[in-house]
Parts: structure tokens; C-alpha cells; sequence
């Protein structure tokens, strides 16, 4: 059932493993008269996915989030809960599995409602029960759903959370007045004196041994009543604020109480501070700025040489990120031919189709180039900052190209427009990537094979040969898009920057176009094991094709959508990881 992509009732969160219950969810409410704005059925085409999320919760009423040991998990379905609670949308969690939330998902999900979908019953008939009631809509025939019953129990618990909030809230109060005095009357036990702080006095002297005189005595009593006075004082106007107002500025009232006098101000870690604000910063998903990358035949900077990446993977153990080009920066074939012809071998024959059969795996790679990663001409450059790359084998030259265009045997490496900051700031990464069919027959082990072209199908990588390099720029590998992007609901498809449009020179994304697509395949590193000479791609988008493609390595009009490990020690952030305000780096 889909109707206006606007005003909806209800956003369904969930976790791309939780997709089936999610969608068996959203098909009751909507035939049950409440409508639903899920991912990624309410996603417009052409429209950014991020921003496509936060435009659906802000026009629903209610939330309902399909709660499981995937989705306490999942950093986007925390952004989700949190952008819910910003926007004071109620949330009821659809408990499907026996997870307790992690901190972050207990601190959103504090005072709303939870429904036990686990064992059996009418969960689902609850569900819709308790939306009815929360968006005051009069009740009307229900398919399988229960009783009037049910839903008082419901809104029966609903009402009682306002009371157990502010009965908490309370709590919290008297547990941090009763800190703060008992903090002010061991100061004075500590001391021996009435006026413990500094921040009363300039300076705390210890008593004189000495003789004074009736004056004298009067005048020191008077001037400790006037301490007792201001103390009380400051803890009547501490005692009218808010928790959250004592929590942050405790002392901002004790300085105003005693006119500013002079205090050494504690100073902060600077160090801890950076660290811990990074931690706390980034989300999967979030966009950040960093290096430069001009597509071959440009001398002149251009608006999109600025870099933008997509954080797909946070190392909190390491303090690193793993970042993904927000879009497709070129067209490059992954491998020459190796003969240095493409559809030439080594001894000037041709390649014929209709004896592919006979030929072996390293007159193919003579053909039509290597779909090993680790020997691919792709990878070299990619690591690259030099202004004249070397190659290991066949240089990517035009004739080695299925189409004669789009060599780079003469272009800059990859990293070459990075500054000498940006280049130590990436760290070398361990890659795992299968093997293809002639690597797989020299080591004798088994060559990965897809069985299917749906990016939502799952393998067992780890029986399958496996080559290790390290590498500081890469293409993820399909268990990576599989674990990185399509787990985490981000799009697999993505566009060309427009240098990259205006630079390529082959035909591939020109035919593209003319299937009212914008997107264009992006190289994998993952091989066909079937052969020596193919390698896997993300598809176009097209409706009704593949998501996973395979072509030729010589194939020139392939995107390339590199992937980077950075190190965030000792630098800061600035933005806040929109599209709009991505973050920048700061050394």
C-alpha cells in the first residue's frame, strides 16, 4: 500500500536484518488504517538517503522501532531513535528478541513505551492498539487485533510513565543536593575552618598564634558571619536551579556570589578532550572532507576535487576510521591486457569466441588482464603519491583497454594531490580478498563464486582461499558492501562527481544514462572464481537488473570508488557530518 510519501503516521526503524518482520509490520498497520513510512520503500529516486530518513521521521507522528540484538547494534538506528526524541516523537520499541539496550539506546528509550513481541500472542494487534491510542484515532475493525483490554493495559502504562519520570527526576535531585552539601561539610572538616573554597575567599591563611584585643576579635567574627551569610546565599540559588543547570556550570554561581575574586582555574586534558570528542562525534554514515583528487586531464582545480568520504567503519580500539569515497571519483579499467593489446595475446593471435573454451587462464589475462588484486594495476596506483607511477607489469595503456580510452599509465598516483598531513594521517590495512580461478588452482584452494546476483545474499567467506596484502587505499571487497553498506542501510548505489562524468571518454556510462539511471557500477576487488580475467562490480541501479555485475579487467568505464584508513590522534573535528556541514579535519 503506498501512498503520499508525506504525512505519514507512523516511521518503522529497523535493522536491514530485521527487514521481513519490519515490512510484515508496516502491511498490518496499513491495512488496519494506519499508514507507514518505511526504508526503502519511501525513498524518492534521487533522493539523498540520509536526508531522505530525516525528512520521514519529521513527518510522522510516532515511531516504532523493531527492537533486536541487530538493531541495539546498528549506529543508524540509533541516529534514527535519537532524531525521533529531538523531533518529541513518541517511540514504542517492538521488542522482537531478549536484548538488553546498550547505554546509548536505554538513554533515549528511557520514558517510552515497550512492547513485548517475544512468545506468543497478538503482538502485532497490541502494536496497532497502542498507535491508535497514542494518536487519539477512534478505533475501528481490526484485522486478528485484541480487545478493548489490551489497549487499556496500554494506556494504562502509558500514564504512569509522566509519574515514574518526574518520581526519578526527584531522585536525581536529592541525591545531588545531598553530594553537594556533604562535599561542603567535609571541605570544613577537612580545613578546620568554616570557609573551605576559594571560591569565597582569595586566599584561605591558616590561624595565627596571637594575642588580639577585644577589636580585634569582633572584627574576625564579623567577617566569618559575612562568610556564613554568603555561603548560605550561594546555596539557595544553587538550590532553585535544575539538575541539568548545576551539572553544567557548578561553580558558574559561586564565582558570581564572590564578585570574581581570583581563582586558578582548573585546566582540562586537552588530549582526553580530543579523543573522547571524536568518539562521541562521528556515526556510521556521517561525511567527512579530506585529501584531493583531480580525474585525468585536468590541470585546474575543480569544485568537486575536495574529497568527501562516508565514515563506514569506526575503530574505537585504534581510534581510526574507515572512510568511503561519497562517490564515484573515476573510470578506470582494473587491469590491462596483459599483452598490451587488449584481445591480443602474447604472440599476436586474436581472441575468438568460439574457442574460449580451450583457451587456458593466462592466455585469458594475455586478452582481456588480471582480476588478482594484489598484481592489478588498479591497486598500484591507488597507493601511489608519485607524479609517475611504476608499474609492476603491463602499464594501463589505451591499447590495453577494451576501448582504447581512459588509460592512466601517464596520470599522477591516486594520492598525489594529498598533503604531507593527509598522507600520515593513513594507515595501512590488512585486506582479505578471494582468490580467482588461477590463483585458486596454483594454491590449491577454493575460488569464491557467486550464486547470486542480489546483494542481500549470504556466504561463508572464511572456506573460501584467501590472499592478504596491505594496503592504505583500496575497493572494497563484496563481503565488505555487504558488512558495511548494506547491513547498515546505506546506499550501494551510487553517481559519478562531475569531473569524473566530463573526463571519462568511454561509452559505458553514456549507455547507462539511457536507462533512466544516474548511478554508474563501481569496481569490487573480489574476483569471478570462475575465471582469471573478471572481476565483480556494484551494478547501475537499474530497475530490474543486478545488483552485482561482472566484467572484463580491461574493461575501461568502470567507477572507481576508493576506500581509506585514517588515524584521528591528535586531531579535532569541525561540522557535524551532514551533507550539508560535513566534518573537516583539524591538525
Amino acid at each position: 500500500m503506498r501512498k503520499d510519501n508525506w504525512g505519514k503516521e507512523v516511521f518503522i526503524s529497523y535493522a536491514s536484518k530485521d527487514k521481513k518482520i519490519a515490512e510484515e509490520v508496516c502491511s498490518y498497520l496499513e491495512q488496519n488504517d494506519i499508514t507507514c513510512w518505511i526504508a526503502p520503500r519511501n525513498i524518492l529516486p534521487g533522493t539523498e538517503y540520509g536526508e531522505a530518513i530525516m525528512n520521514g521521521i519529521e513527518s510522522c507522528r510516532i515511531m516504532v522501532l523493531i527492537f533486536s540484538e541487530s538493531s541495539n547494534a546498528s549506529q543508524h538506528v540509533l541516529r534514527e531513535v535519537e532524531r525521533a526524541v529531538s523531533k518529541n516523537l513518541p517511540i514504542i520499541a517492538y521488542k522482537i528478541s531478549n536484548t538488553n539496550p546498550c547505554k546509548s539506546m536505554e538513554y533515549f528509550l528511557f520514558a517510552n513505551q515497550w512492547l513485548d513481541a517475544i512468545g506468543k500472542g497478538n503482538h502485532i494487534g497490541e502494536l496497532h492498539s497502542s498507535i491508535k491510542a497514542i494518536i487519539g484515532k477512534e478505533e475501528g475493525k481490526v484485522v486478528d487485533a485484541k480487545t478493548l483490554g489490551e489497549e487499556k493495559k496500554t494506556k494504562s502504562y502509558r500514564k504512569a510513565i509522566p509519574l515514574v519520570t518526574a518520581i526519578s527526576c526527584l531522585v536525581a535531585l536529592l541525591i545531588i543536593t545531598f553530594a553537594y552539601f556533604n562535599n561542603r561539610k567535609q571541605e570544613k572538616l577537612e580545613d578546620g575552618d568554616l570557609l573551605a573554597s576559594t571560591d569565597y575567599f582569595k586566599e584561605k591563611k591558616e590561624p595565627e598564634e596571637t594575642n588580639m584585643d577585644a577589636d580585634e576579635q569582633g572584627q574576625q567574627n564579623s567577617e566569618i558571619k559575612e562568610g556564613q551569610t554568603s555561603i548560605e546565599e550561594n546555596e539557595k540559588v544553587q538550590s532553585s536551579l535544575t539538575t541539568e543547570e548545576r551539572q553544567a556550570n557548578p561553580v558558574a554561581i559561586d564565582e558570581e556570589q564572590s564578585n570574581n575574586e581570583d581563582k586558578e582555574p582548573v585546566q582540562p586534558n586537552d588530549d582526553l578532550e580530543e579523543s573522547v570528542a571524536v568518539q562521541d562525534m562521528v556515526a556510521i554514515g556521517d561525511l567527512i572532507m579530506f585529501g584531493t583528487y583531480e580525474p585525468q586531464g585536468y590541470s585546474t582545480k575543480n569544485e568537486d576535487s575536495d574529497l568527501t568520504w562516508i565514515i563506514i567503519d569506526i575503530d574505537k580500539n585504534n581510534n581510526q576510521l574507515v572512510l568511503l569515497s561519497e562517490k564515484i571519483l573515476d573510470m578506470k579499467p582494473f587491469d590491462a591486457a596483459e599483452s598490451g593489446a587488449f584481445d591480443k595475446d602474447n604472440a599476436g593471435n586474436s581472441y575468438d569466441r568460439n574457442i574460449k573454451e580451450n583457451y587456458t587462464f593466462n592466455q585469458m589475462i594475455e586478452f582481456r588482464g588480471n582480476s588478482n588484486w594484489e598484481a592489478s594495476n588498479i591497486r598500484t596506483w591507488l597507493n601511489s603519491d608519485a607524479a609517475r607511477v611504476t608499474y609492476l607489469d603491463q602499464e594501463p595503456s589505451k591499447r590495453a583497454t577494451d576501448e582504447a580510452v581512459n588509460s592512466y599509465e601517464l596520470q599522477v598516483g591516486f594520492l598525489y594531490g594529498f598533503t604531507k598531513e593527509e598522507k600520515a594521517m593513513l594507515r595501512e590495512r590488512e585486506s582479505k580478498t578471494t582468490l580467482n580461478a588461477f590463483q585458486a588452482e596454483k594454491d590449491g584452494k577454493e575460488a569464491f563464486v557467486i550464486s547470486s546476483d542480489s546483494i542481500a545474499e549470504s556466504y561463508d567467506f572464511s572456506s573460501y582461499g584467501m590472499k592478504t596484502t596491505m594496503d592504505k587505499v583500496f575497493l572494497l571487497s563484496l563481503d565488505e558492501v555487504q558488512k558495511y553498506l548494506f547491513e547498515n542501510n546505506l546506499l550501494i548505489f551510487v553517481e559519478p562527481t562531475q569531473s569524473a562524468m566530463d573526463s571519462d571518454k568511454s561509452s559505458y556510462y553514456k549507455s547507462y544514462l539511457a536507462y533512466d539511471t544516474k548511478y554508474c557500477p563501481w569496481l569490487l576487488r573480489t574476483p569471478n572464481g570462475t575465471s582469471a580475467h573478471e572481476i565483480l562490480a556494484i551494478g547501475a541501479g537499474i530497475s530490474d537488473s543486478a545488483d552485482i555485475w561482472c566484467f572484463n579487467a580491461a574493461s575501461c568505464g568502470l567507477g572507481i570508488r576508493p576506500a581509506i584508513t585514517i588515524s584521528m590522534d591528535q586531531v579535532t573535528l569541525d561540522g557535524d557530518g551532514s551533507k550539508e556541514n560535513p566534518f573537516i579535519v583539524v591538525n
